[in-house]
């Protein structure tokens, strides 16, 4: 079967399922914003010329090289100068589903947590490896646009068989190899750390500023030219992220605001609505819900 391209759609929220799989080949790009999911992303890129941003760290890619970003990791890709045909493919995942399908022996989670918790978001294949991924993804992509008999077992041992080898290939890949290819902007790398680890407290620029000793004026000026946003929206997207994710472990909503940072609950009710389009307690229902990639952000 002839391999199937699709028109790039701005959707960012995951349809009801386990997984969904896009390829897409086109020359168009346009500028993008920072954004987050509620679900594990692999971008798989074949060609063009792209730098990706994710948190305060940006990874300049060459064809073959392999992303894994986190549910709560804010990221956007930046398009370089001749960029050529833009060809990757992108597969977005349920994490509850790669709970399901792990084994006691097997933890197929294991490469998305490691390179959450090293800030080590890409993988750069060895010559062997894109000749094993990309014929897989490519039967994952007919798979999804076929009907044929057995073609729904076909996709889920398709999918299974692409965590196995991100897995292996997260274990032996040579972090060395990609070092020159991999920026850290010190100030925001500062941030985020700080970020992270204060979430459930107060932090304003000046709290920043005393902290990291970085005059308020170069911290902010620095933390927009690299990132693109003001640090006081990267520390609300932050929190909601964290909301969203407590929510949905079930945490009694009178506990979350805290949690997250928020001094009332009237202030997070106003802010979550206003990013998620529902309400924390629509969500605590639900378990699903509208996200802001329905704003029209891009992949």
């Amino acid at each position: 079967m002839k391999a199937v391209t699709q028109e790039y759609n701005t959707r960012q929220t995951m349809l009801p399922c386990n997984y969904e799989f896009f390829y897409y080949e086109d020359r168009t790009t346009r500028k993008i914003e920072y954004h987050h999911h509620d679900f594990y992303e692999v971008y798989f890129l074949f060609s063009g010329n792209v730098t990706y941003i994710i948190d305060s760290r940006s990874y300049s890619m060459k064809p073959g090289d392999i992303l894994l970003i986190s549910p709560r990791q804010i990221h956007k890709p930046v398009f370089n100068e001749d960029m050529g045909t833009y060809e990757r493919m992108v597969l977005w995942i349920d994490p509850d589903f790669i709970r399901r399908i792990s084994t006691g022996q097997t933890n197929l989670l294991t490469c998305f947590e490691g390179a959450f918790r090293e800030k080590k978001s890409m993988i750069r294949t060895s010559t062997s490896s894109p000749s094993l991924m990309k014929p897989l993804l490519l039967k994952l992509n007919s798979s999804m646009h076929s009907n044929e008999f057995g073609d729904d077992i076909l996709r889920d041992v398709y999918v299974r068989e692409v965590l196995v080898l991100l897995n292996r290939m997260y274990a032996s890949h040579d972090m060395g190899r990609m070092e020159p290819d991999i920026e850290v902007n010190q100030i925001a790398e500062r941030v985020t750390d700080f970020v992270e680890k204060n979430i459930d407290q107060e932090i304003t620029l000046d709290t920043l500023s005393n902290e990291l000793f970085v005059s308020k004026f170069h911290l902010s000026r620095e933390f927009k030219r690299y990132t693109g946003c003001t640090i006081h929206k990267y520390i609300m997207q932050k929190r909601l992220i964290y909301a969203r994710e407590l929510i949905r472990r079930k945490t009694p909503i009178t506990q979350v605001y805290l949690k997250c940072g928020f001094n009332d609950y009237s202030s997070f009710l106003r802010a979550f609505k206003s990013e998620y389009n529902m309400t924390p307690k629509q969500l605590m229902k639900t378990g699903e819900g509208e996200h802001p990639g329905n704003r029209e952000e891009l992949r």
